[in-house]
């Protein structure tokens, strides 16, 4: 057995460059299992904490138009425990060049705060005027906009001027996409305009009203029973649709994402690992070929095919 293991040592010398070949492919299948797997983990980890801290809403409410003081009645009921009514309203962004299409997503928020989605501030002041917008950083970088630069909408048919006070970000377009048909995020041609609540719904014709809410429900809550409550208290409202969290289209998206790099991060190794199980076939094939007479003497000898 001695003879044995010593002559595997010496093939093994001889033939040092195709093991570490092997190995290499090996070892590289496994770092890039554990990179990414590491990153899948990091990105649901980080991307959950966000939610948590800026309370990422559970439900959206699309409706054609509603008082506000009916939305203020939901709350603590069906497990609602907080709802925020909004205007949103997708309008044309002027710019320098009269052929060039933008388009930007007006949505109301709180002067000061909004306890739904609230906005993490990259530059600028929350403090919101009229007049005054935050813009939505992933547009305001694409399209070179900073705090204290002045923006032009259309809306109604009429232009308005708005002061930039601040650029944020928001968890409602982590993955910033105009709607489903958006299979890229396209952030020089669609962004996101935030303006304060109550001058958006009087240049908008919403006075006292909104055509979104967005709810926080308790832990646990159905959302076919939520769903089915919402439709039937505000039938008169002209409910169009209402969207569930993990069905809302930036979070669908990140999780989309996130799940295709587990899913990689799965399939990568086994290629790797496939690659050098053949290398390593095929060298074996290739010694057993070489060492035919070797391994006739040892049969010879008495050595048996196991040890051998």
């Amino acid at each position: 057995m001695k003879k044995l293991n010593v002559r595997l040592l010496r093939n093994i010398k001889n033939s040092k460059g195709q093991f570490i070949s092997i190995l290499a492919v090996i070892i590289t299948g496994l770092f890039i299992f554990v990179a990414m797997n590491n990153a899948s983990t990091n990105l649901r980890t980080s991307l959950e904490e966000y939610y948590e801290i800026t309370n990422f809403a559970d439900a959206y409410v699309d409706v054609m138009k509603i008082p506000d003081n009916e939305v203020e009645e939901i709350i603590g009921r069906e497990g609602i425990v907080n709802a925020e009514a909004r205007v949103v309203m997708d309008v044309p962004f002027i710019t320098d060049n009269k052929d060039e299409k933008v388009n930007v997503r007006t949505i109301s928020v709180g002067g000061t705060s909004n306890e739904i989605n609230k906005l993490y501030m990259e530059e600028g002041k929350r403090d919101l005027g009229p007049k005054d917008c935050i813009v939505i950083g992933q547009f305001a970088r694409a399209r070179g906009i900073q705090v204290g630069d002045e923006i032009s909408i259309q809306l109604s048919g009429r232009k308005y001027e708005l002061n930039v006070v601040g650029i944020a970000i928001s968890p409602e377009y982590t993955y910033l996409v105009e709607n489903e048909q958006s299979f890229m995020p396209r952030p020089e041609k669609f962004g996101i305009v935030y303006i304060e609540k109550e001058y958006l719904k009087n240049i908008s014709n919403f006075s006292n009203s909104s055509n979104d809410v967005i709810l926080t429900v308790e832990e646990g809550s159905d959302f076919e029973d939520l769903k089915d409550y919402i439709e039937d208290t505000w039938d008169n409202y002209g409910v169009r649709r209402v969207i569930e969290k993990e069905n809302q289209l930036s979070n669908n998206m990140m999780y989309q994402e996130i799940n295709g790099l587990e899913q990689i991060s799965g399939s990568v190794p086994v290629i790797f690992l496939v690659v050098a199980g053949i290398i390593l076939a095929t060298m074996m094939s290739k010694n057993v070929k070489n060492d035919r007479t070797t391994i006739g003497i040892f049969k010879a000898l008495g050595y048996t095919n196991k040890s051998i």
